[in-house]
């Protein structure tokens, strides 16, 4: 269950999600990376939180992604599932897909599954490449159930 109560749609949804980032909340608590390079917020593009610089620097194995990542899927679920669908669309390597899947994906499930299934299912149905990270989820703390319907989604079942 999540930290915090969001104001924002699903994920798919006709409401756009409001980037907590864009609200003045810093999910890395002031990330390492931005006080490395003097910088502030390198998820930035013109002063907005972009979700494809973010999900680009993931999927390069950017320390300072994989750890704010984390922040999403504990508080922001369904934030987290955008990024990931955004990274899924952006990953260009079938290993890049397995390290969604098997990382922030899975984790995400861990932890709001039963909450997210749905919206699994339909951007299962919709989107291959989403599917193909979906493969290398495991079980990691979801329910039977929501395990089922996963397998089922991706295809393994």
């Amino acid at each position: 269950m999540s930290r915090r109560n969001e104001q924002d749609g699903r994920s798919g949804g006709a409401a756009p999600l409001a980037w907590p980032q864009d609200q003045g909340i810093c999910l890395c608590l002031e990330c390492l990376k931005c006080e490395d390079d003097g910088r502030d917020w390198v998820c930035r593009t013109d002063g907005r939180f972009d979700p494809e610089t973010f999900m680009r620097a993931y999927l390069d194995s950017e320390g300072w992604a994989r750890n704010c990542i984390m922040f999403f899927w504990l508080d922001y679920p369904r934030h987290c599932l955008e990024l990931i669908r955004i990274g899924t669309a952006l990953a260009s390597t079938d290993d890049q897909r397995a390290y969604l899947g098997a990382g922030a994906l899975e984790s995400l499930l861990g932890e709001h599954g039963d909450e997210l299934i749905d919206d699994i299912e339909v951007l299962a149905r919709k989107d291959r490449a989403f599917r193909e990270a979906l493969v290398h989820v495991w079980q990691h703390g979801m329910s039977d159930e929501t395990f089922r319907r996963v397998l089922v989604a991706s295809g393994r079942m």
